[in-house]
């Protein structure tokens, strides 16, 4: 196969470039030249323009592309507007359509036209998706594909708008769309496509919860209107909102990955959209470009190229990346250049099924790589990757990495303490087991747990018999370290994941998740027993032996609340006392 790039400004540069191709293209029959057209040129009609003259010239092309922010191809072009990939194939083949979407019905039309494109031949090895990003549901129709096309990477951009209108469009032969998608399949036995992808940007600061949202839309985060944070934590002001907060995308955590989400748009009621979607419950940071990830992740992403030996390379890179570098954007796309011709454009979002099959990227570069090579033996020499120092960054970029390094390091400093702090706020300072503010938190976690797989919940109360009188013949000294102790006996007769906590004095808690109660009160006399065995102070003969009393108490399947466990095993409890101390009552 054969990669070849242009990068135009006018028609006039267009007719230029495209003669030189005319015979080139002339020798190769209709379905094995695939060309695309990424443009930041808002001029309308432009786009469908450039695919007349592409078929003037060149009749046997097929032509898709797409608006964008930017374009990306060698650094000397990078100020033209429009980039051209001619990919041309010696045995792969390929198939494209435009989809015009139903409102509401992506999902299922992802579905079909997936299944569509499966059935024309079996060897499909990648598929190009060209979407416009806010008139149609993008994350349902890469869902829907990606669930029909289980083991075949689907990657490509949202379309963008260089003047930041979320105008957009794209196009397929001579129709474009501005509600839709194109959708490109590429079928050979002999093709081989992978995709890499990685983002850079670090969460920091405070983890939020989303608590209102519907599909691209957030209207509260932490119940408090998405902008209003914004505005209060960035300092960004409505006016030029997008330009500014693109580049402290929120950051959230999905099946094990960070991904990024940008918000676009400020609603009247301060909600944001974004450009793809976040739901109730996700738990989000505010997310920062690190120059330090980035330039690491790109060192990555070569050496995986540099095997897979490519003849072409596609890249789809978001508009937070071409802001936050600004005049360094060839950063990135400089190391690809050495090992194979590259095109591609600045999205407002990004796809890679193959490492990220349900989501729509943001604040991400997706690189996919072609070859009609047989892959190459696995060499040492191969793996000798550009260091970070050869990259060539402007001053500005490496003050900036500078600054990344400082910002990181405190990040990591200060995470670190509230990490601590927090465990801390969780333990009683004398015993260091659980607190009574995170005994109630576990308790209401477990209740509902074992309620909705329906296990058996058990829950114990033990109080040190007659503590009130060792504390005033002996001390508080004294009695602070039989506490101490105890809990050291009571540790050695229960699991890890028991809730052990100090609920007040000398009253302890003990809650046994997936515990049955007979194994509960077993559990409670071997405690009471070792305590009457164990608990004493080295030195202190003349202390009287110190037993304990306990309540055992189970979750019933009438119960609604946790408090009418809690009632039960401390009435069990009082009977144990009233029954002459150390001793165990059940319910």
């Amino acid at each position: 196969m054969e990669h070849v790039v242009l990068t135009v400004q006018s028609q006039i540069q267009l007719k230029h470039e495209l003669r030189q191709l005319q015979a080139w293209s002339a020798k190769y029959p209709q379905g094995n030249v695939l060309a695309q057209i990424y443009s930041k040129n808002p001029q309308p009609g432009w786009l469908k323009t450039l695919a007349e003259q592409l078929h003037k010239v060149m009749p046997n092309v097929t032509v898709v592309g797409c608006s964008a922010m930017g374009i990306v191809c060698s650094e000397r072009y990078m100020f033209n507007s429009t980039v051209i990939s001619l990919l041309r194939f010696e045995h792969a083949e390929f198939q494209a359509q435009m989809l015009t979407c139903d409102d509401g019905h992506e999902y299922q039309q992802g579905r079909q036209i997936a299944a569509a494109l499966a059935l024309q031949q079996r060897d499909i090895q990648g598929v190009l998706l060209l979407a416009n990003p806010t008139k149609i549901a993008t994350t349902q129709l890469l869902r829907g594909m990606s669930d029909e096309l289980v083991n075949v990477p689907i990657f490509g951009g949202l379309a963008g708008d260089f003047n930041q209108n979320l105008s957009t469009e794209v196009v397929f032969e001579q129709h474009s769309c501005r509600a839709g998608a194109v959708v490109v399949a590429f079928y050979g036995e002999s093709l081989r496509i992978q995709t890499f992808n990685y983002l850079g940007w670090t969460p920091f600061g405070e983890v939020m919860t989303v608590t209102q949202a519907d599909g691209d839309t957030v209207g509260t985060i932490d119940n408090i209107p998405a902008y209003d944070l914004y505005h209060y934590f960035i300092g960004i002001e409505k006016e030029g909102f997008f330009s500014a907060a693109m580049e402290f995308p929120l950051m959230v955590n999905h099946g094990g990955k960070m991904v990024a989400r940008v918000p676009v748009a400020v609603g009247k009621q301060h909600e944001l959209v974004f450009l793809a979607p976040l739901a109730p419950g996700d738990a989000v940071q505010f997310g920062y470009g690190d120059v330090n990830t980035i330039l690491s992740d790109l060192s990555y992403a070569r050496e995986e190229l540099l095997q897979f030996a490519p003849e072409g390379i596609l890249v789809f890179s978001c508009c937070c990346r071409q802001s936050f570098l600004q005049d360094d954007q060839r950063a990135e796309i400089q190391p690809f250049e050495e090992l194979a011709p590259v095109a591609g454009f600045f999205s407002f979002g990004e796809f890679d099924t193959a490492n990220l099959p349900q989501d729509v990227l943001n604040a991400t570069i997706v690189s996919v790589a072609f070859s009609e090579q047989p892959a190459p033996p696995l060499r040492a020499e191969s793996l000798q990757v550009k260091a970070r120092s050869d990259v060539k960054m402007s001053r500005n970029l490496n003050r900036l990495q500078r600054l990344m390094c400082f910002i990181s390091r405190m990040t990591d400093k200060l995470n670190a303490k509230n990490q601590e702090l927090t465990r801390l706020a969780q333990l009683d300072s004398l015993t260091g087991i659980l607190n009574r503010r995170a005994f109630d938190e576990l308790l209401a976690q477990e209740f509902q747990h074992c309620r909705v797989i329906q296990a058996p919940l058990s829950l114990m109360v033990i109080d040190l018999d007659l503590f009130k009188q060792i504390n005033d013949d002996f001390g508080h000294a004294l009695g602070d370290q039989l506490l101490r102790n105890m809990v050291e006996i009571v540790h050695r007769c229960i699991r890890h994941s028991d809730g052990f906590a100090r609920f007040e004095g000398d009253c302890f808690m003990l809650l046994l998740p997936q515990t049955q109660y007979g194994e509960a009160l077993t559990i409670a006399e071997r405690i009471r027993s070792c305590v009457a065995q164990q608990l004493t102070i080295k030195g202190m003969p003349e202390l009287p032996m110190v037993s304990c009393s306990i309540g055992v108490a189970k979750m019933h399947e009438v119960d609604d609340h946790q408090a009418l466990l809690l009632e039960r095993a401390d009435q069990a409890l009082t009977r144990a006392k009233q029954a002459g101390r150390n001793c165990v009552k059940g319910e």
